[in-house]
């Protein structure tokens, strides 16, 4: 009897050590389930997150490029001012020109001692505002090559960014860069 006795108490700790085995097996199973869906749900927050990522830097670096581009516009039409400025100032130096030429004229020509002098005094006049006319457009000139430099600058920059969107922001970046160059492309066809 002692002997079932003994092999009862085996037989109990066998199916003890059997459960307790079982049990661990069924918590390392959960365990192991709980790890995969854990590491699967940090690859997808991961995946979203440079996902959110790329598509911030496409809008950061479109909206920066746009901004650049805008700049340039604003500069161009900065140049066409200045153009027309010197333009003018160049009409009216030429313009001076003819109405000193005539006061010279006038006053080789005029008998009276007062009225070359009053005639002196005007083309001193003119004379004065030819050389302001002439510095004025001096300083143009010089604007005029500075905004040029800021423009070859600024359409640099503008154009590099271009293909750093393209090179860097993935199929979202490539697909925006081909219909800048095909808008690119249709308006040189429209200007000619």
């Amino acid at each position: 009897m002692w002997q079932w006795v003994l092999g009862g108490v085996a037989l109990a700790i066998v199916g003890a050590c059997c459960e307790r085995e079982s049990a661990r097996s069924s918590y390392e199973g959960r365990q192991h389930r709980i790890q995969e869906k854990t590491r699967d749900f940090q690859r997808q927050l991961q995946q979203q997150l440079q996902r959110n990522q790329a598509h911030l830097k496409f809008v950061e670096s479109t909206n920066l490029h746009y901004q650049s581009h805008l700049h340039g516009v604003q500069v161009r039409q900065e140049i066409q001012q200045l153009h027309k400025q010197i333009d003018t100032n160049q009409t009216l130096r030429e313009d001076l020109r003819g109405i000193i030429k005539q006061a010279f004229e006038q006053k080789h020509s005029s008998q009276s001692r007062d009225e070359k002098r009053a005639i002196q005094d005007n083309i001193e006049q003119l004379l004065e505002v030819k050389q302001q006319t002439q510095e004025r457009i001096g300083q143009g000139y010089q604007m005029l090559k500075q905004l040029i430099e800021q423009l070859k600058d600024c359409d640099g920059k503008t154009r590099a960014l271009k293909m750093r969107i393209r090179d860097e922001c993935g199929i979202q970046g490539q697909q925006w860069y081909e219909k800048m160059e095909a808008r690119t492309h249709q308006k040189r066809l429209s200007a000619h």
